[in-house]
């Protein structure tokens, strides 16, 4: 057992601790703290093009890694520009024209992306002297690329065009129906909105060959290749509209435009959206060939939430050095790791042969349902932890066994349940909340008969909705269902069974 950290050294070490943020955008620690997942590599190694996962599991922290601190790495020794495709950090530039999407069908956002992506390829990389001497064994096929961009009514500027100004003038160039029921045929070299339209069955997305052609052979002439990253996807558009779904649903077919080796679009998107503008009436043509290069869902074990702990515990030089930690053995030696992490952590949160270790806690502690620990909840669980544990030293100063305390992670935990409640339950599925409720004050499992007394006749669909989100989890063998721990204390759900005769809900 390690000796006891004194009065005295106490404050500074518990001051030193710093997980970092559950925002990426705020984090400090994400570069320096990182942790290679196999979703990590598959990026590296140009494997898969849409990424997902579940709020807060790490797909803007993965589009911060690669656009702000891998940048310079990835031009420098792979030979990749990555360029931001849309940067919702503070307005989103993309609300500002609501309005004018609003009148976009799913073909017109297939023709809406298909430009804007190309207008800022000109924009972002070949207008900018940065980038200047990497193109420059390419100058014959820049000179095409523009004279195409040209002839096509594409901005080619002196000066930067601002992101409010390649949507605008994007949007500008979206031919429309000359007149009710006329349909506009496949546009070939203009964007001119004076294009003759043509009588078809079904209309074709526009998409200008020619030009990405050029562009693709400039890449190939440098030895190049170009990713145009998206995130924040949940913010670009208003939540459930019909606008988002017809949006994301063009954003996803316009990946297949892109597909060769040199240009691609990659998309950082959560999984509850995407399976819910694939999963509608009608399908979703040409799904095999959209999920064909789509990663799995983001998902962290046991030993990687360990890894991400400690790295971050570990970023501070105080606790490295009073711990004997080797920096080194965290990264190659699992057991280092787990002695590093019980140097902050008790053994154990509560007594009792059977009790579980505290990792082992934590990681049920912060599951869901569909077996989703995320990084953000973790990272929260620790941060609410170290705020209680301080103000609980001033109050009682003592010799401390280890640096947070039972009592204090326990607390943590309910903080990060309260949190999740509000920003991930009532926030994200409002549209599920008025059932979610219900389970409030309630026990943890659930028969079949249970359910339908509080879900109603409809009961099985509700089930599974609730199922995709996490909240709820089917136990085949017993054949019930089960809240999972990190949403009993928001919902003041006690363990056990539920009576099946609980009164229905309408």
């Amino acid at each position: 057992m390690a000796p006891a950290i004194s009065v005295e050294e106490y404050p500074n070490l518990v001051r030193s601790l710093n997980v970092g943020s559950p925002i990426a955008e705020d984090d400090a620690l994400l570069h320096e703290a990182r942790i290679e997942t196999s979703v990590f590599s598959e990026i590296m190694d140009d494997r898969v093009d849409i990424i997902r996962g579940t709020k807060g599991s790490g797909k803007s922290a993965l589009y911060r890694i690669f656009t702000k601190f891998l940048a310079d790495l990835m031009l420098e020794n792979y030979q990749v520009i990555i360029v931001k495709a849309e940067d919702t950090t503070g307005d989103p530039i993309f609300l500002k024209f609501k309005p004018q999407f609003e009148q976009l069908d799913e073909v017109d956002f297939q023709n809406f992306w298909r430009i804007y992506f190309l207008s800022l390829i000109e924009s972002q990389i070949l207008s900018q002297a940065k980038y200047q001497s990497a193109f420059a064994s390419a100058e014959s096929e820049i000179k095409d690329f523009r004279k195409q961009a040209k002839e096509n009514g594409f901005p080619i500027i002196d000066k930067t065009f601002s992101p409010q100004g390649i949507i605008g003038w994007v949007l500008s160039k979206i031919p429309k129906p000359k007149s009710i029921g006329t349909k506009v045929g496949e546009v070939e070299t203009t964007l001119e909105l004076d294009t003759a339209s043509v009588q078809q069955e079904e209309r074709v997305p526009l998409f200008v060959s020619s030009l990405h052609d050029a562009l693709v052979r400039a890449l190939v002439k440098c030895k190049l290749s170009l990713w145009l990253m998206v995130d924040r996807l949940d913010e670009v558009f208003p939540r459930r509209s019909e606008v988002e779904r017809k949006a994301l649903r063009g954003l996803l077919r316009t990946t297949t435009a892109f597909r060769d080796s040199r240009l691609r679009i990659k998309i950082f998107l959560r999984d509850d959206i995407f399976d819910s503008i694939t999963d509608v009436s009608g399908g979703f043509p040409a799904l095999t060939h959209v999920v064909s290069r789509c990663s799995d869902t983001l998902k962290w074990n046991k030993d990687q939430i360990l890894h991400l702990i400690v790295n971050r515990i570990y970023a501070s030089r105080t606790l490295t050095k009073y711990f004997s930690i080797d920096k080194d053995a965290l990264q190659t030696n699992p057991e280092h790791r787990s002695k590093a992490f019980y140097a902050i952590f008790p053994y154990k949160l509560r007594r009792g042969i059977n009790q579980s270790d505290t990792l082992d806690w934590i990681y049920k502690h912060c599951e869901d349902a569909n077996g989703v620990v995320t990084p953000r909840d973790v990272i929260d669980l620790i941060n609410f932890a170290k705020r209680h544990q301080q103000d609980a030293f001033q109050a009682h100063k003592t010799e401390m066994p280890s640096l947070l305390s039972s009592v204090s992670i326990l607390y943590g935990h309910q903080r990060m349940s309260e949190k999740k409640r509000e920003t991930y339950l009532k926030a994200e599925f409002d549209h599920f909340w008025k059932f979610i409720e219900r389970f409030e004050n309630r026990r943890a499992e659930y028969d079949e008969r249970a359910m339908r007394s509080i879900l109603g006749s409809d009961w099985r669909k509700v089930a599974q909705d609730l199922r995709s989100i996490g909240f709820i989890r089917f136990n085949p063998r017993s054949e019930t269902y089960t809240v999972p721990f990190v949403y009993r204390h928001c919902l003041r759900i006690r363990q056990g069974r539920e009576a099946s005769s609980s009164p229905q809900h309408h």
